[in-house]
């Protein structure tokens, strides 16, 4: 089953619930999560303003700083379900790295998060995660970020103020329904047309 898993973070909150579905998973086979976070090597360049006038090392800093404490909140949660955790910081492209690196580890699976973007918007900005599934020759599990009535999110629905969360009536909410997943896959072979 899966038992080493890879969870790539940028600390987005789609990121954030892919840690929290590959914490899920670890749970139930006593797994090792992983967690990635990949500085963008061309993006670096482009994040200073025009007018900034500082080199690019405080720049690269900064996004790294960025980075490392996207793996350790993701480590956080893992430590907090109490499962072995493994943190990486890579510069590169980010599809490039995330797949090279769960070929290194040999991981079982990779959880990815998605911004849901569709229509022009996906086709023109492109997505890390599309890239990672085209490419990967391990398997893929996106998690499609959530709405906003989502209740896996910290103190939603907490009308009361308590930080419990309620119903719309303020009573307590029982626990939610699984959502159901899904596992993209394809042979690199074959790959889809």
């Amino acid at each position: 089953m899966y038992r080493t898993i890879l969870v790539p973070t940028d600390g987005s909150d789609p990121a954030a619930r892919a840690v929290r579905e590959a914490v899920a998973l670890a749970e139930t086979t006593d797994g090792t999560v992983h967690a990635l976070s990949v500085i963008d090597d061309d993006a670096v360049v482009g994040t200073a303003p025009d007018d900034y006038v500082g080199g690019l090392d405080e720049v690269y800093d900064a996004i790294e700083g960025h980075s490392e404490r996207a793996v350790e909140r993701a480590a956080d949660t893992c430590r907090d379900a109490d499962l072995a955790v493994r943190t990486a910081v890579r510069t590169g492209t980010p599809d490039v790295e995330i797949t090279e690196y769960a070929d290194e580890i040999a991981a079982d699976l990779i959880v990815m998060g998605t911004h849901g973007r569709r229509g022009l918007s996906r086709l023109l900005l492109g997505s890390t995660t599309e890239r990672v599934v085209r490419t990967a020759t391990r398997p893929v599990l996106t998690v499609r970020a959530g709405s906003d009535g989502d209740r896996d999110t910290a103190d939603a629905g907490t009308a009361d103020g308590t930080g419990e969360v309620t119903d719309e009536a303020g009573d307590p909410d029982p626990e939610p329904e699984p959502e159901p997943r899904a596992l993209t896959a394809h042979d690199r072979d074959e790959g889809p047309d």
